[in-house]
Parts: C-alpha cells; sequence; structure tokens
C-alpha cells in the first residue's frame, strides 16, 4: 500500500465490469464478489472512495434519459436487495433495469463495503458518504446526482488533503470534468479509463 494515495471508483462500473463477467444468482454472491473485486483494485492505496450515482432522484436529467432509454415502457419492477434477494436464471441486465433495485443495491453494496472490505473504504450513495475509518469527508459533496461528477468533487477533495489520486472510470464523461478541475487536482492525479488494473 502507498501512503497517501487515493483510488477514486464509480461504484457502478464495477458492477457492469463484474456482472460481464460473472453469472450471479443471489446478491449474497454479488455482494461477496463486489467486495473482493474492490479489494483487489484498492489493495495498492491508502483509500479508496466509491462512488454511486443517486438513484433516488425521481424528477431529473438522469431519470428523464432512463425513461428515453425504456422507449416508453413501464418501469420494470423493482427489487429490495438484501442478502437472500435471488437474481433469476442470473439475469442481471433485467435485475439491474429497474432505478429502484439499482438504489437499493447501491445502498446494499456500499454497507457490505463498510463491513467488510479490509482496506479504508469510503462511499457515497444519496446524500450520505460513510466510512470504515475515522475520516474528515466534506458531506456537501455528496449532493449530486451523477457519480460522474460527484467523483470528480471527490477527487478534488482527496488531492487537497494531500492524497495522489487515481480516477477509475469507464465513463468517458469523467474526463472533461477532470479536465475543468485541474487547477484544483495536484500534478499526480491520474484517470484509468478501462476495466484492467
Amino acid at each position: 500500500m502507498n501512503d497517501n494515495t487515493c483510488l477514486g471508483i464509480e461504484g457502478m462500473d464495477v458492477v457492469a465490469e463484474l456482472t460481464s463477467v460473472k453469472s450471479i444468482s443471489n446478491c449474497k454472491e454479488f455482494d461477496d464478489a463486489y467486495v473482493n473485486l474492490i479489494d483487489s483494485k484498492a489493495k495498492k492505496y491508502s483509500q479508496a472512495r466509491i462512488i454511486f450515482d443517486n438513484y433516488n432522484c425521481k424528477v431529473s436529467l438522469e431519470e428523464l434519459t432512463r425513461e428515453r432509454r425504456r422507449g416508453g415502457k413501464n418501469p420494470v419492477k423493482g427489487y429490495i436487495v438484501e442478502d437472500a434477494t435471488k437474481i433469476k436464471n442470473g439475469n442481471t441486465k433485467v435485475f439491474l433495469a429497474s432505478s429502484e433495485t439499482k438504489d437499493s443495491l447501491t445502498k446494499y453494496l456500499a454497507q457490505k463495503l463498510i463491513e467488510k472490505c479490509s482496506l479504508h473504504i469510503i462511499t457515497t450513495i444519496r446524500h450520505s458518504v460513510m466510512s470504515n475509518n475515522i475520516v474528515d469527508v466534506v458531506p456537501g459533496v455528496s449532493s449530486q446526482e451523477e457519480a460522474d461528477t460527484l467523483m470528480i468533487l471527490h477527487a478534488v477533495h482527496a488531492a487537497k488533503a494531500g492524497f495522489t489520486v487515481l480516477i477509475y472510470s469507464q465513463n468517458t464523461d469523467v474526463l472533461p470534468l477532470a479536465l475543468r478541475r485541474v487547477p484544483e487536482l495536484i500534478a499526480s492525479t491520474a484517470m484509468v479509463m478501462g476495466t484492467g488494473d
């Protein structure tokens, strides 16, 4: 582990990465695989910040985009995510089709990361920040809807606290957001785009 290094991870990118290579039959299996993958990605860092989208906003640009993608069809049934929740036929695409399920999943995974990760973890969901270690995290940075924007705000906060920051995201929208904040990010901040380590 490197001292004063922070890995910022877009939480749903890791969900997409995980579900593209693994068939998952229930949420307990999901949480075990997710925590192991985060532990693996973050083992070289003194801190990891896992940032999730806020799926709790009913009227938002992001929700309008989700509605457009559904093609005017009614939203799919949402699941309450807990250990025993089954994922029918391991079909995570159908399971994750509902914003309600994604909201429940992000709360579930964030809590599991706090409980089970062996590393210093900070998670951001909805309008809250949790940590498995005592740390000064500005709560105001958690009011954004999209993880893209929120991740950059966390990167700036970590850089100002003296951390070297690595931003991990598959979403190309993060790059222009990071470029906008270059003056606030230290010179050693970097981005990783893709699914590799």
